[in-house]
């Protein structure tokens, strides 16, 4: 992946010196598939991104001689994008060393940052999914309260719905999400001003006193975890939804919802071509089998095996399906 389109772990890879931050995108980058794909670019603003999106277009018509022009103007509309952050303290009683020895220590410690990194990927994930600033002002917006509706406009993103009624049976429903990486479609955005390398710092206090549960002291190695991210859409349709899946029905033989595939197609017709922005597919891991099942025992042409970030991955139309654990099979009905 080229520096066009440069990930949060290519960026601390670049930018930081004692590789502290690169070495924990690259932990977070082995956990989180959506990590791995969206670029990362600073904020145009402190703590906010500020994109200006087209309302509505001017009129034109064709003219006459002797006849005026008809004054018109088109309109647009600000959005602003939010920045939140996650912060987190990995603590290891200093006197284990005593007992287990310096190298026992320091692998602790790194097995302990390991499950705090993996704390902090999984609620970033969930929230590039379901985050919602209306509703959690500490928080950033993500995909699905962007396409909370199934009503389009010229500026609106693309939201079907599986089920021709909205109804899902039995409280499994989710979606498969497709979204156009780039700096013209969707990426992360960090502060542009600050020490934190691409949103992310890591630090070693080394030995310091902390409190237990019951508030006594006690002397601990600690290490700090501080990452700002948010996500913005510069060009809402280049995102878009497949909602109100049953996923107990999608793995039928012959679901009653239909093919996903088929869907999939009327979705992606609406859209934009991606234009140098790489597109990925995101949805459940059933949801993927189910669609693997179904693509394969069709033989249908539209999916393919490909080569994805080093890995043999599924690909519908040339672009890759990826599985998130995140993902809720509990969805609310999108109408």
């Amino acid at each position: 992946m080229g520096m066009d389109r440069a990930t949060l772990l290519d960026i601390a890879k670049a930018t930081d010196p004692d590789g502290r931050p690169a070495k924990t995108y690259e932990i977070i980058n082995q956990m989180s598939p959506i990590l791995q794909d969206g670029p990362a670019y600073p904020s145009n603003a402190q703590l906010a991104e500020r994109t200006t999106l087209r309302s509505s277009l001017p009129t034109v018509q064709f003219g006459r001689l002797n006849q005026g022009t008809v004054r018109s103007k088109g309109s647009t509309r600000q959005v602003v994008d939010t920045i939140a952050f996650v912060d987190g303290l990995s603590e290891v009683d200093c006197r284990i060393q005593e007992v287990i020895g310096t190298s026992a220590v320091n692998a602790q410690r790194m097995r302990e940052d390991r499950a705090f990194l993996e704390a902090m990927q999984q609620l970033i994930t969930n929230r590039i999914l379901y985050g919602n600033e209306l509703t959690s002002p500490e928080e950033f917006t993500g995909l699905a309260p962007r396409m909370s509706s199934l009503a389009t406009a010229i500026t609106g993103s693309q939201v079907h719905s599986m089920a021709a009624d909205q109804a899902v049976v039995g409280g499994d429903g989710t979606s498969i999400y497709i979204v156009d990486w780039g700096e013209d479609g969707a990426h992360f955005i960090y502060p542009r001003d600050g020490d934190a390398t691409a949103g992310m710092k890591s630090e070693d206090h080394g030995k310091i006193y902390v409190s237990d549960a019951d508030s006594n002291p006690m002397m601990a190695y600690v290490s700090a975890f501080t990452w700002f991210i948010g996500l913005t859409v510069k060009d809402p349709r280049h995102i878009a939804r497949l909602a109100n899946i049953d996923v107990s029905d999608s793995g039928i033989e012959v679901p009653l919802q239909g093919q996903l595939v088929m869907k999939l197609l009327d979705i992606m017709s609406g859209m934009p071509e991606p234009n140098g922005m790489q597109r990925v597919l995101y949805t459940s891991r059933n949801v993927r089998a189910s669609f693997w099942k179904q693509a394969l025992n069709k033989s249908n042409v539209a999916l393919s095996i490909e080569e994805y970030h080093g890995k043999p991955t599924a690909h519908f139309m040339g672009y890759p399906i990826r599985a998130l654990d995140q993902m809720s099979e509990a969805e609310s009905t999108v109408s």
